[in-house]
Order: C-alpha cells, then sequence, then structure tokens
C-alpha cells in the first residue's frame, strides 16, 4: 500500500493507492468541487461453479405477471449496514439505515445474504472489485478474464440484451453514476440507452425530453466528488433514472449508484451512511413512481436491489486481500417476488443468480446458467406470507 500525505492550510489530505485496482480511477480528488448531497427523506417510512439449479428448472419455474423490472445496484455495501446500520469503525450504533428497504421487502418481498444463515450470498470474485462484479451480476456467471476495473467490453450476452433482443431500445435503460459501468451491461453498445458517468451517454434512444436532458447536463457539469474523473454525482444519476422511469416507462431499468462506495475509499464513514441512507429514500422514490405506473392497486413491477461487493471494516478498502469484500446481498419486493421477508437461503448463492430472476420475472429465455435464487425470491403460484424459514438471530456485528 502506498500513502501520500500532502498538508496544506487546510486539513491533511490521505490518498490511498488500494490493493488489485480497488480505487475506480487514477485521477486525483476533485476537492474543488463542492459536495451535493441531499439530506436523507424522513417523510418514507471462493470461487466455485454456477448454481446446481439447470436451464430447464428455471425455466419451468412459474411465470410472475410482471411488466417491468426496475434493478437497483448501490456499489460497495457492506451486508451489516444493509442489515442493522451498525458494524463502521468510528460510528456509533444507531437505527438501521435502510429503513425504506425494509419496510418495503417486508410488505412483498425477500431479502438474504443477512447474519445467522447457513448460507450466504457471494460474489464470485476472485478480487472482489467493481467491473468484474457487474459483469458477473448482468452476464449471469463470473467473468472469464476480467479481474479488475481496466477490462475492456464484456464480450458475454447479458440480461439486459435478452430483454432488449424482445423489446424497443427505449424499453432498456441504464443510468449509472460510474462511467466503467458501460462495460458490464452490454456487449452491443449503441443498441439500447445507457447514461453511464458524467458524459458517457448513448444519447440515440433518449428521445426529446428536455427535462431529462437538463437532469443529464447538470450532471456532466458537477462531475467528480465524491468520485474521480468523470463520475456523476447519485444525485444527478437518480433524477435522470426517476424521470425517464416516470415518462418512458421501460421494461427493464438498471439504476447504479456508487457514492457510498466513494465516500468508503475516502475513509468518511458519516458520509458513507449518510449516502446509503439517501439510496434508501431513492428507492422509495422508486416504489412511488412505480406505484402510480401500475395504477389501480395492483402491482405489475418488481424492484430489485443488490451490490456488487461488500468491503472491509474500515471501509477504505476492498478486493482480493480483504475476504469480507466478497459477501453481498440481495432483496426483492412487488410483483413476482415471493414474501419471505429476510429469509435464509437454502444453498449458497452468487452474484450472478440475479441476472436469473430478471430472466424469469420478465420471461426471458436465454441459454444461460440456471439460478437457485430464483426458487428463493420468485413467487410460486400459491406463495402466501410466511411461506419460509424466516432468518434466525445472528450474532452482534
Amino acid at each position: 500500500m502506498i500513502v501520500a500525505r500532502a498538508v496544506g492550510g487546510r486539513a491533511a489530505l490521505i490518498l490511498v493507492t488500494l490493493l488489485a485496482c480497488n480505487v475506480k480511477s487514477t485521477e486525483p480528488p476533485a476537492l474543488a468541487v463542492a459536495e451535493r448531497l441531499e439530506a436523507p427523506r424522513t417523510d418514507v417510512a471462493p470461487v466455485t461453479a454456477p448454481s446446481a439449479t439447470n436451464a430447464a428448472e428455471a425455466s419451468s419455474a412459474p411465470q410472475p405477471n410482471v411488466e417491468r423490472v426496475v434493478l437497483i445496484t448501490l456499489d460497495g455495501l457492506r451486508w451489516q449496514e444493509v442489515f442493522t446500520g451498525s458494524g463502521v469503525e468510528g460510528a456509533a450504533e444507531g437505527p438501521p439505515l435502510m429503513p425504506n428497504l425494509h419496510r418495503l421487502v417486508g410488505e412483498s418481498g425477500t431479502i438474504l445474504g443477512g447474519p445467522g444463515c447457513a448460507h450466504d450470498v457471494r460474489a464470485s470474485g476472485p478480487n472482489y472489485v467493481s467491473l468484474p462484479g457487474y459483469m458477473e451480476l448482468f452476464g449471469g456467471r463470473a467473468p472469464a478474464t476480467c479481474r479488475n476495473n481496466k477490462c475492456g467490453q464484456t464480450k458475454t450476452a447479458t440480461v439486459l440484451d435478452e430483454v432488449r433482443a424482445t423489446s424497443r431500445a427505449e424499453d432498456v435503460a441504464v443510468f449509472s453514476s460510474w462511467s466503467k459501468y458501460a462495460r458490464a451491461v452490454t456487449r452491443t453498445p449503441h443498441s439500447f440507452v445507457v447514461s453511464a458517468g458524467a458524459r458517457t451517454a448513448n444519447i440515440r434512444h433518449l428521445g426529446d425530453d428536455a427535462v431529462l436532458r437538463a437532469h443529464l447536463d447538470e450532471g456532466a457539469a458537477h462531475a467528480g466528488f465524491p468520485g474521480w474523473g468523470d463520475y456523476r454525482p447519485d444525485e444527478h444519476t437518480k433524477r435522470a433514472a426517476l424521470r425517464y422511469l416516470e415518462t418512458v416507462r421501460p421494461r427493464l431499468l438498471v439504476v447504479g449508484l456508487g457514492d457510498a462506495d466513494d465516500y468508503g475509499h475516502r475513509g468518511d464513514p458519516k458520509s458513507y451512511r449518510r449516502a446509503i441512507g439517501e439510496a434508501d429514500a431513492f428507492i422509495a422514490d422508486v416504489d412511488r413512481a412505480v406505484s402510480a405506473i401500475d395504477g389501480d392497486g395492483a402491482r405489475r413491477t418488481a424492484i430489485v436491489v443488490t451490490t456488487d461487493h461488500g468491503r472491509e471494516r474500515s471501509l477504505r478498502h476492498h478486493g482480493a486481500g480483504f475476504p469480507d469484500s466478497a459477501r453481498v446481498f440481495v432483496a426483492a419486493f412487488g410483483a413476482g417476488i415471493a414474501r419471505r421477508g429476510p429469509t435464509c437461503a437454502a444453498s449458497p448463492l452468487r452474484l450472478g443468480d440475479v441476472a436469473g430472476v430478471v430472466r424469469a420475472l420478465l420471461d426471458v429465455e436465454a441459454d444461460a446458467p440456471g439460478s437457485s435464487l430464483v426458487a428463493e425470491v420468485v413467487a410460486p403460484a400459491d406463495d402466501a406470507p410466511g411461506s419460509s424459514a424466516r432468518m434466525v438471530a445472528g450474532p452482534s456485528l
């Protein structure tokens, strides 16, 4: 680890070069850019083969009446913060950081990856950094060659490519804060809407929405902090994604938020926790938006929330040298989702299993590995509350 310290008239700035390309850019921090985060909403509540379930078993699962899926990724969240809100070095224990997520899961969903279970959910690694994690997430399997954040465009057909094959270009869309996210979501760039980072955008399919374009322009004007370089702060990514959801109503919307990960790398626990709370408020905003879209009280949208990797206790680091980085979580609620609340999986689960859930929800056929996560998350025809074993109490975190 190389640590450079520069002391000026203000506080000292510590720039850490992390193991295994943990930091998403080698550019210096954009210190001149002001922090632009809103206060959290208070008005709403080791590498293994793919899952044993084969494709035939996955495709035979009951297909729910789901019209759209919103997949939200929260970069670099530890499962401890998602489930309890405690465990960060230097941070006092307090209320859960994601009350909206837990409320919505309790009403109509499932969450896996918490404490006290024999099996958890893990990224396949081996390096536990973002780009390989996202390639596994969207491709449904661990990438064969990508091991760091310098990889090129994925060569694997992703679940977004599969949905696009039976949809209009505008019916699949990606809005992410990190620009390299675009390399993981599709093997065929320009085939659907991708707005990744402050300036990386496939505008061919965006249409003429002046409000949406204003959100994108504002994001480009504030590139940088809390990330580096072409990073677009989450607040601008969220505004653009919500606008697209409300106006276009795509079949598959993917939203990638990253402020928490970058605050973690900066060694700022308070801002890391605040970013998680703001992401939780965004999840509630998305739920309100799809409730209005679905109308008449009949939910036809499923919302899935997960992360690309975890991190170690001090928050600064993740990667091959930090085993806690492997552990992730998966939450889902809404149309077609089993109502199980916090649940223990029947077998070990992988991050790549999430792609199978999206396929099952949208009834997309693909030549891809089966996913045991489908049986854990997607509701069978006779699903009823309380039909799954609940999570047992875990040790103090």
